[in-house]
């Protein structure tokens, strides 16, 4: 920062902006204005505007028992216009000036009698934060201006700045699966204890060859990783245990003596272990928040922390474990923490910017963040009232419409969640995609109907209702009402009820907040708005350390999940590509072609594997057509000369829609939407690699084990990445065995409805038990069982009983069965392809896409537990895949589940 502004330059901040960048608002007390007073100090400025997002930072001092006082310049665009913030010992004072007019947005403390500290001046968006020595002195939002000159100078008094500097700032992106060689840190710091990368012999040869490996010598361990410059975001990893003394997650790491801490320890003979929230301030523990429940040695957990300006919690497997209240704080940098003089594993950690909202306006406390701008009130009379005990509301009364909303009309995609209190006459509800007054949504209960949801679009001066359903019956007090936005498909829940959709393709995205209109009093509690992600994984993608193999071939290459028919189309024959999954609900499917030449055809929602029984997109150069089982249901022309190479069709309830490059070209509502499984696709005059194809569903899990397995929790046996062939060691997997009894792997989700189940599997070579004919048996897997022992659900056997028969067995009797397979030498490099269809009460069981076995339950299992199981053997796993209707939370941390899980074999079968 160099350039130097004469003191005329300085005058700056706006309110005529926010007139023009505002809507009107009804029953609104104006701040007063006034004319801004120069400034009489020199500006050391940025040479060049800054853009968007920063951090300014530097080193005060204060020199004199004078009174003094800093100036700084934000935003600047000319001697007119801009932000200022004023700083003294006593005070802080945010304004924003416009042409010459100052409007005070904020004020807070100064810095204190400090002689010296740091200063940190930081924009998030539309919100500016001032720390002094990592305490918050003020918050301001505004998004009048978004770049412009930062400067910096002192009015009176002798205080100085040094080490400034001038951080641009972008959202937080981070992952590491620590593959690297062992000597590498990357981008971590070890603060203290001792780390370690750790490698498998062969890597580039094996599913999960990395991990990153903690020890406390002494006291305790810790790995940093990220900037000074972190703030507000969600820090994970997968985390595994092997003693009972705590491992953890570090958050806003600023030295050895202040940061954010979520430690766990494990359980023992002697304690059940205890997750913490800990502040750590000028080396001094403040528990936050704790609750019992300790981790179990040798199992891997996805373990988070993740805070805001007011919240910090930490969650295990998904599930919020601990959370509690904290200051505000500067931020800083993250980092993983041990107290075990053993080891503890840690891999696939990531971190990423925390935008979301929650704001609970019924607990204690919660009066302040009406106020410094976040919440933009249009229309009404908005307050935060107490009801005593503690609680409180969020209270406005109004006649005509009335708002109050966060964010920035560039927010899209998200889901908007509030609690409302039921309404005697009027309406209440949400408001979100607010671009204005003249262009925005609103989810509220019909006038004077609180029992009727309805969605309106608002344009211009008309309010149209586009949707409205009944909610279900709930209690008299407060309703919630949620809306999820997704790339221009609008969701409606009522109390978690999906209510119904719509899909419009001018949705801009926008504000949200709460809404009211014609209410003497509508009340609010809980809020809030979570970003949807931005990116999503499809359903399989290629397996790059074994798909160039061919013996892996069946799992492992893109081709593995396309399966070939002859179809005809327009009386001729062409080659139509099946999916192997089965795509229940919401499915999408992409592809490129490399010349925008011939036709593409994208098919979901096939009742068979015939592109006539589902919905076909067909491109050609000049138009889209989508069709119906074989009827035409849209149809639009495509700009000739036009690059429309990536396709894409999306179905979700009753709507379709298909895009290209990206923006939406044809949508099609269903009233009877097709509720076939198959997605496949077709090319005729054009070339298109499989490897383009994606498809993408929330509905289908897989697992490749090429991450920490923290999706899986193991009952017996050992489960590790080991080498399947000892007579070539290069090759390794993912494995459990037990040469005594069973190695169960239970998965932590719960999977309710249809579904299907498929795995590549092979048997671990053990040349010291003799050949694949003496020791070769039992690649299992159990279904709708209770998660504790196989014998409560079905058990899909495989070369089972010291490999005399394949079978079916319900709660632990035989109930359909077929032949052993041949296990001898020619399955040395074999990976059997097992697969398991549930229908209802019909289940199919499939090897190597062969049926071998099928059964009707006259009364159908409840479990909804999985799990993948060997006896007395080793087996080597691959790839798993799971599309089911239902697919449920992880199990709890705290539940009591046995050490090893029982079998069939255990009950006197072998």
């Amino acid at each position: 920062m160099k350039k130097t502004l004469l003191p005329s330059l300085v005058l700056i901040l706006l309110w005529t902006a926010c007139l023009i960048a505002q809507p009107a608002r009804s029953e609104q007390r104006w701040p007063a204005l006034r004319e801004a007073l120069p400034v009489t100090a020199k500006l050391t400025c940025t040479e060049e505007p800054v853009t968007g997002d920063f951090d300014w930072r530097g080193l005060y001092r204060v020199r004199g028992a004078k009174e003094w006082q800093a100036v700084f310049l934000l935003d600047g665009q000319s001697d007119q216009n801009g932000y200022r913030l004023l700083l003294s010992e006593h005070s802080a004072s945010f304004s924003k000036i416009q042409m010459g007019l100052e409007i005070l947005l904020t004020t807070g403390p100064g810095i204190g009698r400090s002689r010296s500290g740091e200063l940190v001046i930081r924009r998030r968006e539309n919100c500016f934060r001032v720390y002094a020595d990592h305490r918050l002195l003020l918050t301001a939002h505004d998004e009048t201006y978004s770049e412009g000159l930062v400067g910096y100078g002192v009015t009176e008094g002798d205080i100085s700045f040094e080490k400034v500097l001038m951080q641009p700032v972008q959202p937080i992106v981070f992952n590491d699966d620590f593959m690297r060689l062992e000597a590498e840190t990357g981008d971590w710091e070890r603060v203290s204890g001792s780390w370690q990368v750790k490698s498998l012999r062969n890597p580039l040869r094996s599913a999960n060859a990395f991990t990153y490996l903690g020890r406390s010598t002494g006291g305790p361990a810790l790995s940093l990783t990220g900037k000074w410059f972190w703030d507000e975001y969600r820090f994970g990893a997968a985390v595994l245990g092997t003693g009972s003394r705590a491992v953890g997650l570090i958050a806003c790491y600023q030295d050895r003596n202040n940061y954010l801490l979520f430690e766990w320890t494990g359980q023992n003979r002697k304690d059940a272990g205890v997750r913490r929230l800990i502040r750590l301030r000028d080396g001094k523990r403040q528990v936050l928040s704790e609750s019992r429940g300790g981790y179990r040695p040798g199992q891997w957990y996805s373990v988070s922390l993740s805070y805001n300006d007011k919240d910090l919690k930490a969650s295990i497997d998904g599930v919020v474990a601990c959370s509690g209240a904290i200051e505000p704080t500067s931020g800083g940098r993250a980092g993983l923490y041990t107290e075990d003089g053993k080891v503890a594993y840690f891999d696939d950690v990531w971190c990423e910017s925390n935008r979301d909202v929650s704001v609970d306006f019924r607990a204690a406390g919660e009066l302040g963040k009406t106020r410094g701008g976040e919440w933009q009130e249009f229309g009404g009379t908005w307050a935060v009232i107490a009801e005593g005990s503690g609680k409180s509301v969020f209270e406005v009364h109004t006649a005509s419409p009335a708002r109050a909303l966060v964010g920035l009309p560039t927010w899209s995609d998200y889901t908007v969640s509030a609690e409302v209190g039921r309404v005697g006459s009027g309406s209440a509800g949400l408001g979100f995609c607010y671009q204005s007054e003249d262009e925005h949504l609103l989810l509220r209960n019909a006038m004077n109907n609180p029992d009727l949801i309805e969605l309106v679009k608002v344009s211009g001066d008309q309010k149209t209702v586009v949707e409205s359903q009944e909610a279900p019956p709930g209690n008299t007090g407060f309703r919630e009402l949620t809306a999820r936005v997704d790339r221009n498909l609008i969701t409606a829940f009522a109390g978690g009820k999906k209510l119904f959709e719509h899909y419009d393709p001018s949705i801009a995205g926008g504000r949200a907040g709460l809404y009211a209109e014609d209410c003497d009093k509508a009340t609010f509690g809980r809020f809030s708005l979570a970003f949807l992600p931005k990116e999503r994984s499809p359903v399989f993608t290629v397996h790059e350390v074994f798909g160039g193999e061919v013996s892996m071939a069946n799992w492992a290459a893109s081709q593995s999940d396309w399966a070939s028919t002859k179809a005809n189309v327009a009386g001729a024959a062409v080659d139509c590509l099946w999916h192997r999954a089965a795509f229940f609900g919401a499915v999408e499917i992409e592809a490129e072609r490399e010349t925008n030449q011939g036709n593409l055809t994208l098919i979901v929602g096939a009742s068979e594997q015939d592109p006539g029984s589902g919905y076909e997109l067909s491109a050609t150069p000049a138009e889209l057509t989508l069709s119906r089982a074989g009827v035409v249901a849209a149809r639009v022309a495509v700009k000739p000369g036009g690059d429309a190479s990536l396709l894409r069709l999306r179905k979700e309830g009753l709507t379709l829609v298909a895009t290209v490059e990206g923006v939406p070209a044809l949508n099609y509502r269903d009233p009877q939407p097709l509720t076939g499984l198959n997605v496949g696709w077709y090319a005729t005059g054009t070339t298109v690699k499989r490897e383009s194809i994606n498809v993408y569903s929330d509905q289908v899990v897989t697992d490749t084990f090429r991450r920490a397995t923290t999706d899986w929790r193991t009952e017996g046996g050992e489960w590790v990445v080991r080498s399947r062939w000892q007579c070539d060691p290069r090759w390794s997997f993912f494995s459990g065995s037990n040469f005594a009894g069973p190695a169960v792997l239970w998965h932590k989700r719960e999977f309710d409805g249809d579904l299907t189940v498929e795995f590549a599997a092979g048997i671990q070579m053990r040349r010291d038990r003799g050949t694949y004919t003496d020791y070769g048996r039992d690649i299992d897997l159990t279904l709708c069982a209770d998660g504790k022992n196989v014998t409560s659900g079905y058990s899909f056997v495989f070369a089972g009983w010291g490999n005399t028969k394949c079978a079916i067995v319900r709660e632990g009797k035989v109930v359909a069965e077929a032949p052993a397979p041949r296990l001898d030498d020619s399955i040395h490099r074999k990976w059997f392809l097992i697969r398991v269809e549930k229908r209802g009460n019909q289940l199919r069981y499939f090897v190597d896409d062969q049926l071998i076995c099928r059964y009707e339950d006259p009364e159908p299992l409840p479990g909804k537990r999985l799990a993948l199981w060997t006896y007395r053997c080793g087996l080597m796993l691959s790839r798993f895949r799971l599309c089911a209707q239902k697919i449920g939370e992880r199990e709890s941390v705290d539940e009591a589940w046995p050490e090893t899980s029982r079998t069939f074999y255990d009950e006197g079968s072998r």
